[in-house]
């Protein structure tokens, strides 16, 4: 049976993951490894340890895959982060005056496409939103106007993201890359349709950023990153814990968001944890969408894990939803978005001779045959030869007859 499955991999500043699953959502084969510093931020900050890494992921995943009768990885899906992820605007503008056609669709987009932001690369771009003569229009063509205007949302950051990534996973990790997909945009595939279509904001809190997304009318409407998470918080609790390891274990085990204890500890907690989130609650203000979250605050990411977030966040006055399993929203979102696939061709079956298949003929013997001998059937007497024999024989045969005559007489 041919193998067909999807391989994402998600370069995190805690953790680098990996997956392959089937298109239905079924996992086949899952790793992760402790980044241990080769990532910091989102960005990969050693190329050798990040690849020797991921190489160590890929054998690790075609084990299991191997194991399930799968054929080994061929390419795979790459998520894209960092810091600098943010949105910008770009409107063009035509001047239609009658039908608005594919044609003028197409000029619009090209014209997105060919801006160039200053000191930095636009890494996606985002469906446009339409306005006909002012007024928004969610299917423009076909209508009749005098001035169309297509506002572009752009995903921009630091030129040298994927150049980086690019090098460490095609280059020295020796892996097939299909795409590289924004981070961001991929763990949108936790956002329910009727969220995204009345209005939520995803926040990924990890442990190097937070990021912030804004959903509206089914477009994503605003993008930033804050270069603050869960690693800050456990730097913090260190100063009091005196080891961050002791101190990453208290964070995941015994911090409370909401509990009462005031001691030194509890107030470094709550003093970052309010930080990274008044960042968070800044952004959506600027963005203008204060008022204009209907379907509330939806959580992921390794940090939504702290006890209480929930509750602590709903003080704002936002529904508040907190994602299963946070820490792979990536990955999940990348093999949503995988439509090559990533599975190596089976080797074909080679054509077996007949004698293989339903065992060998026997030998052909190279001796000549032996000439046959005659048979003699059983009651027959053997030929004589010579007169002797033949008068003997008519002797009989006279005395015979004459013996069975006189009987009938």
């Amino acid at each position: 049976m041919k193998s067909e499955y999807i391989v994402a991999l998600d370069l995190g500043t805690s953790k680098i993951r990996a997956k392959a699953a089937r298109k239905n959502g079924t996992e086949l084969a899952y790793a992760e490894l402790d980044a241990d510093g080769c990532v910091r931020q989102g960005y990969v900050h050693n190329t050798e340890v990040a690849a020797e890494k991921i190489r160590q992921l890929i054998r690790d995943l075609n084990r299991q895959l191997t194991a399930k009768g799968e054929t080994k990885i061929k390419q795979i899906y790459v998520g894209l982060g960092g810091f600098s992820f943010h949105s910008e605007y770009y409107v063009a503008d035509r001047t239609v005056d009658g039908e608005v056609t594919d044609e003028i669709l197409a000029e619009l987009r090209q014209e997105c496409e060919q801006y160039e932001p200053e000191a930095a690369t636009v890494y996606g771009i985002i469906a446009p939103e339409y306005r006909a003569d002012g007024k928004l229009e969610q299917s423009p063509k076909g209508v009749h106007c005098k001035e169309l205007s297509a506002k572009f949302r752009l995903i921009v950051g630091r030129p040298q993201i994927q150049p980086c990534l690019k090098t460490t996973v095609e280059d020295k990790a020796r892996l097939k890359v299909v795409e590289y997909i924004v981070s961001p945009l991929a763990s949108a595939a936790e956002l329910a349709p009727e969220e995204k279509r009345d209005g939520c904001a995803l926040i990924e809190t990890g442990a190097g950023i937070t990021t912030l997304s804004i959903y509206k009318n089914n477009l994503l409407h605003y993008l930033a990153t804050i270069p603050l998470a869960g690693d800050a918080i456990t730097k913090d609790l260190s100063t009091v814990k005196d080891y961050e390891r002791n101190a990453e274990e208290w964070k995941l085990q015994s911090a409370d968001l909401l509990t009462t204890e005031t001691d030194e500890i509890h107030r470094a907690l709550d003093a970052r944890v309010n930080e990274i989130f008044s960042n968070v609650f800044r952004q959506i203000k600027n963005a203008g969408f204060e008022s204009d979250l209907p379907a509330g605050l939806i959580i992921t990411g390794g940090s939504s894990q702290l006890k209480n977030l929930q509750g602590y966040l709903e003080k704002q006055k936002y529904p508040v939803r907190i994602v299963s399993y946070p820490t792979q929203s990536c990955l999940k979102g990348l093999l949503l978005a995988g439509k090559e696939n990533c599975a190596e061709d089976a080797p074909e079956e080679p054509i077996r001779p007949v004698g293989e298949l339903f065992g060998s003929p026997a030998p052909v013997s190279q001796e000549k045959p032996k000439p046959k001998q005659p048979t003699v059937e059983k009651n027959e007497e053997p030929k004589k030869k010579g007169w002797l024999g033949t008068w003997i024989k008519n002797v009989a045969t006279t005395a015979e007859k004459t013996l069975f005559d006189d009987q009938e007489s």
